[in-house]
């Protein structure tokens, strides 16, 4: 019986997903569009940040070249005007803005 909580825990502790830096959940605090490249924040701030993220006033960047980067944009800016809860990944890449993270997917959830 010991064996299988162990198992079972490291079965658990193997298929959690892994949060990476940059990650993080809450709302989108501040937004700009400079350039087609959208500029945004959330509170709280990302616990941690790739080591390419030195900027400390956004936090996050997305291009708007296509049209799947648009439509990321006008979820971000329903999400920012209800202030409805966000998931952000990032990509751990700074290739937008040399010191701002490329968001990798945003998730816009409902508030129950």
């Amino acid at each position: 019986m010991k064996n299988l909580f162990l198992y079972t825990g490291l079965l658990l502790t193997l298929n959690a997903p892994l949060a990476l830096a940059g990650d993080v959940s809450g709302v989108i605090d501040r937004i700009t569009v400079v350039n087609d490249i959208v500029y945004f924040n959330t509170y709280p701030a990302p616990p941690e940040r790739s080591a390419c993220a030195t900027n400390r006033y956004w936090h996050y960047t997305s291009p708007l070249v296509s049209e799947g980067d648009k439509a990321n944009y006008a979820m971000m800016l329903s999400a920012y005007v209800s202030q409805s809860p966000i998931t952000v990944r990032s990509r751990n890449t700074c290739n937008n803005v040399s010191d701002l993270e490329d968001l990798n997917y945003f998730i816009s959830e409902s508030r129950r």
